[in-house]
């Protein structure tokens, strides 16, 4: 018994499908994966593109190089804050020399 209605070339209720049937399967299967791995080959592609091109810009040298100059700079704010900090504490402390 066959079904033409959908144009399937299966056997509707047979439980033994033929060697056609199984070569089909098979086959649409096969190009399922080699459709994955070469759409997995082209995200490789594209990463390793970009990431040369990030690296060859030397984006990340000049984060890293802006990074420590913040880093300075909080290091000579809060030893800046630090002196006027005490430098207000003896200003306001009682000269009783006088």
């Amino acid at each position: 018994m066959v079904d033409n209605r959908g144009g399937s070339l299966y056997n509707v209720g047979s439980t033994n499908p033929s060697k056609g049937d199984l070569a089909i399967e098979i086959s649409a299967l096969l190009v399922i994966v080699v459709a994955m791995l070469a759409g997995a080959a082209g995200w490789l592609v594209l990463v390793l593109a970009v990431r040369r091109a990030v690296d060859s810009s030397g984006t990340s040298r000049k984060l890293e190089r802006l990074t420590e100059e913040i880093r300075m700079l909080r290091r000579e704010l809060r030893v800046r804050d630090a002196v006027q900090r005490s430098s207000e504490a003896i200003g306001h402390q009682v000269d009783r020399h006088v």
